[in-house]
């Protein structure tokens, strides 16, 4: 429905195009629902995409199972898959990986949720564990900061860390393919602060370790000075003793 939608479509079945030039190039491409114009304006052989709001998923040429709602939300988006993006001109950091998900865009100064997220752990998930690299000298070489955002018009106080300061002394710990730092197509620096918690951990169980091992050497040290203590009062005792005995020689002496 709209002019030139599904204009190219050759054997494609199932698809959904509403507005000007969505699914325009579609040729193969099945399951797909473009709703706006311009919406997957450049898929192909895509299929099982869900785009709605003008220029949404534009670029998308063969990723699959992508879903993005809003003005330009997901419009960079050209052979990733299984990405989700909401909000108006909402962008994952790179169009061509997988499985990312962005709510809102660059200019959004709040978010919120009435609990708080629960994050998957599962040990079934991972591969490659160890206990962590990064403790104490990483985090003591961090540079907490606080600022206020550029797009803020409240310019309200957030605390926090600079992308970029992180990123080098994580290379300084010789990590070079963390998590913890990632940068957008545009080249703008996004960082995973959950990912901050185990070195934090580790650094607390570090200063415990030396903790404990200053208390011991203190106990060590209050032991040997009792001893140090109890020492010097039987030398005391004993000078007196001794000092006590020369007097009554000499009282003996004086005598005779």
């Amino acid at each position: 429905m709209g002019n030139t939608a599904l204009y190219l479509n050759s054997s494609g079945i199932s698809n959904t195009s509403v507005g000007t030039s969505s699914l325009l190039v579609n040729t193969t491409g099945n399951y797909n629902t473009a709703v706006g114009e311009g919406s997957l304006n450049g898929n192909t052989t895509a299929s099982y995409n869900v785009a709605v709001g003008y220029h949404s998923l534009f670029a998308n040429t063969t990723g699959d199972s992508n879903t993005a709602l809003g003005f330009l939300s997901g419009s960079a988006i050209t052979t990733g898959r299984n990405n989700t993006t909401i909000g108006n001109r909402s962008e994952v950091p790179n169009g061509t990986l997988s499985n990312q998900v962005r709510i809102g865009n660059t200019a959004v100064t709040y978010a919120g949720v009435q609990v708080a997220w629960t994050i998957t752990s599962d040990r079934k998930w991972k591969s490659n564990i160890y206990n962590t690299n990064l403790g104490l000298n990483f985090i003591s070489k961090l540079n907490p900061v606080y600022y206020t955002r550029n797009n803020d018009e409240n310019k309200k106080t957030e605390y926090g860390f600079i992308a970029q300061e992180v990123e080098e002394v994580l290379k300084e710990s010789d990590v070079n393919n963390s998590g913890i730092i990632t940068k957008d197509d545009n080249g703008n620096y996004e960082m995973r602060y959950n990912d901050l918690l185990a070195p934090m951990v580790k650094a607390i169980q570090e200063l415990k370790a030396e903790n404990d091992k200053l208390k011991s050497e203190v106990e060590s040290l209050k032991a040997t000075n009792d001893r140090i203590v109890k020492l010097e009062k039987m030398i005391n005792e004993i000078n007196s003793v001794k000092h006590t005995s020369l007097d009554k020689k000499d009282e003996v002496k004086s005598y005779n």
